[in-house]
């Protein structure tokens, strides 16, 4: 698997310093990372590479912090007994609920003896993941699997054809000493639309001289062809300090990763040296520059104080997509009960700030998730579920242009004494913000580890989120659960809880008093379908062991929202044109509004000054779609199909022409404007298809245009941007 490296060198430049709103500090520097290594999953490894891997991997913090927790737990077990009793004032069942579309287990199979088995991940689990249209990549401590969607296979397979998986000491060879030393840990995987590419990061070594961050970029969008990998220091600082529980987002240009320094064999209370936030650009990770020239942000204080664990809020929408800049969230994870909140926000400028909110409803440490063979009274016992950190954030705008940023964590649950889920949403429109929080819980069961995800109907929609999560109870097996949380309006509401998964068997890997439940939980939007969802939770096995479980989840509020119309010809030289519209699902009443300014919902105008009409059609939850009325009476030609249409991301036109020729292409407004210059491309005689991304592209009606050397219309299509 090894190609071209070189070593790597840290050199940093540019030292800056700024001061933020009121008791804010931080610095930031320019950080050049010097030397790739390429990685090819499809070659044979020449090593036997031994490793002996040692079940109980360290909690987030090291083994005195995790004193410190279950020191917490104990306390707060004591302060907030467990119950029996309503747990909530969430009115479940108010929005839809999500419907599983597919399942299966992160399996392999081994040809020689023609035999299919699920693989068992590390201690703790550490599921992520993520998908393209075409694959999916999950991880767990310590390999990388993929597997072909499309094809219903799985995707790393060797001559014989049997399954294999790309250890992380694989992936990382260049940079690990001794993976029996450094024990590489705390994998994370993200998808890049805008690039159809991937990222997969983990960390290395737990002291000073051996800390790394192992980042690869892969080179296409199929991961079994080279990745570009690279190496971050663990030690950025070069003082008695190692890297931590990374947390990962991006943009449409950066990449951005917060960790957490900790200091080697030192206490709880002294050992956290900070968090720090690591911008690196994706673009030439994707490219394998022989640089990356990243930007590192350190002391980010509040009053003094330093920050812990950064949450990455991921942008969910287009709209927060196209932004520069980036936010992350934090609180006061260790505390009992708390109800603090800090937002650091990144500028376009890299410009760091940090603010504070109280937040209505106050989180706490949650007790540890009970089992079968556990003992309820020893509340050290159970399935770790460490502290209260938010464990997962997105972003978003409604149809009305408010921002929403929705964001969840683990939490006790005062009202049961349980282990709930915190979701918290802050509401932004204008200069006013609203904040809502809620615990979800039940008094039978115990959720830990929950993500979430943004979704709306497929039409940008009826926004909200898919919030994840892992469950367990004294007679429940570890298994995977799932809510829906729909925004429609500002009107938030919530779905029934629904299983995705029961354990086939409680976990029992550790011989002491607790088992790891896993520090994440994987979950991400299926591309072209922002209605459904991909998630990676824990369940546990017939064998006393745990898994990985897949679920794809469709969280569709309603049908489709439809503005379907009829039209007549006048009788003066059939120039007039009548059109009749009558919307069809979504919520009434309804309104629209034409090209030209009407507000009926019948319209007549002389089809001959008019190509095509537009209009738009909402309905009373503010879903706004766009319609085109062809009126052209001449007979559409059945050789030319653009599909899908509406459309989300991606446009493929058939077209034919009965010679060669020089096509150019380009996108228009419905007033004509050109909007973007596809280029000039050779069109052979015969049948062609053409694709391009619509993702750049605000919501809204298009004319791709195509013609030929002579300025001749080869295609005029019309075509709707969800």
């Amino acid at each position: 698997m090894r190609y071209n490296f070189t070593h790597l060198l840290f050199v940093s430049f540019c030292f800056l310093s700024f001061t933020g709103i009121s008791q804010t500090t931080a610095t930031s520097k320019s950080v050049v990372i010097n030397g790739v290594s390429v990685i090819d999953p499809r070659e044979k490894p020449t090593s036997f590479a031994p490793f002996l891997k040692n079940l109980e991997a360290p909690t987030p913090g090291g083994s005195s912090l995790k004193s410190h927790i279950l020191d917490q737990k104990i306390k707060a077990g004591n302060k907030y007994p467990a119950r029996s009793s309503r747990s909530t004032n969430i009115d479940f069942g108010t929005a839809p609920d999500p419907v599983v579309i597919n399942e299966m287990n992160m399996r392999k199979y081994i040809g020689p003896i023609d035999r299919e088995d699920i693989y068992n991940g590390g201690t703790p689990l550490d599921n992520t993941m993520s998908m393209s249209k075409d694959y999916l990549l999950a991880s767990v401590n310590s390999f990388l699997w993929a597997y072909d969607i499309t094809g219903d296979s799985n995707l790393f397979v060797d001559d014989k054809g049997s399954t294999y998986n790309i250890t992380f000491a694989e992936f990382g060879q260049d940079y690990i000493t001794d993976p029996a030393v450094e024990f590489p840990f705390d994998p994370k995987l993200v998808y890049v639309p805008e690039h159809d590419k991937f990222i997969f990061l983990f960390l290395s070594g737990r002291k000073p001289s051996d800390s790394k961050i192992i980042v690869g970029f892969s080179s296409t969008n199929d991961p079994r062809d080279p990745w570009n990998v690279y190496m971050l220091p663990g030690n950025p600082r070069g003082v008695d300090q190692w890297t931590d529980f990374p947390m990962v987002g991006f943009d449409k240009n950066d990449m951005y990763l917060s960790i957490n320094l900790l200091k080697a064999n030192t206490s709880w209370q002294k050992g956290f040296q900070g968090s720090i936030v690591w911008q690196v650009p994706m673009e030439e990770g994707f490219e394998g520059d022989s640089n990356l020239n990243t930007t590192m942000y350190d002391d980010i204080l509040y009053d003094g104080g330093n920050i812990r664990n950064l949450t990455p809020v991921q942008k969910g929408d287009l709209k927060s997509q196209n932004e520069s800049g980036f936010t992350f969230l934090s609180n006061r994870n260790f505390d009992i009960d708390n109800d603090s909140l800090f937002v650091i926000e990144i500028d376009s400028n890299k410009q760091l700030t940090v603010s504070t909110k109280q937040l209505p409803q106050k989180y706490g440490v949650p007790p540890n998730g009970i089992q079968a063979d556990d003992d309820p009274n020893d509340l050290t016992d159970g399935l770790q579920t460490n502290d209260a950190r938010f464990l997962g954030a997105t972003q978003y705008y409604n149809s009305q242009g408010a921002r929403y940023t929705e964001f969840v964590g683990n939490t006790m649950d005062f009202s049961t004494g349980r282990s709930g889920i915190y979701h918290g949403l802050i509401q932004t429109m204008g200069d006013h913000t609203h904040l809502q929080t809620n615990i979800i819980g039940v008094d039978s069961l115990d959720f830990g580890y929950p993500n979430i995800e943004y979704v709306h109907n497929g039409q940008g929609c009826y926004e909200g989120t898919l919030i994840a999560f892992n469950h367990t109870s004294f007679t429940t097996n570890a298994g995977i659960s799932a809510i829906r949380h729909s925004n429609i309006e500002g009107a938030s509401g919530y779905s029934n809880i629904i299983r995705l998964k029961e354990g086939d068997g409680y976990v029992r890997r550790l011989s002491g008093s607790y088992e790891r439940w896993g520090d994440y939980f994987g979950i991400q939007s299926v591309p072209g379908h922002p209605d459904q969802v991909y998630t990676a939770g824990f369940y546990g096995t017939d064998k006393r062991s745990s898994s990985t479980w897949f679920n794809r989840i469709s969280v569709t509020d309603t049908l489709p929202f439809k503005a379907p119309y009829t039209s007549e010809n006048g009788d003066y030289m059939k120039s007039t044109v009548s059109v009749t519209v009558e919307p069809e699902n979504g919520f009434a009443p309804y309104s629209i509004l034409w090209w030209d300014g009407t507000t009926e919902f019948t319209h007549s105008f002389n089809a001959m000054m008019v190509d095509q009409a537009s209009m738009q059609v909402s309905d009373a939850k503010g879903c706004v779609i766009t319609e085109l009325v062809n009126i052209d009476n001449s007979t559409p030609s059945t050789n030319t199909k653009l599909y899908p249409n509406p459309v989300s991301d991606e446009v493929n036109l058939t077209f034919y022409v009965s010679s060669n020729t020089k096509g150019s292409f380009g996108i228009y407004d419905m007033a004509g404007k050109l909007i973007v210059n596809l280029g000039e491309l050779e069109i052979l005689e015969g049948a062609n298809s053409f694709t391009f991304s619509t993702r750049p592209l605000l919501k809204g009606a298009y004319i791709l245009l195509i013609k030929d050397e002579g300025d001749n219309n080869i295609s005029k299509q019309t075509f709707i941007k969800l």
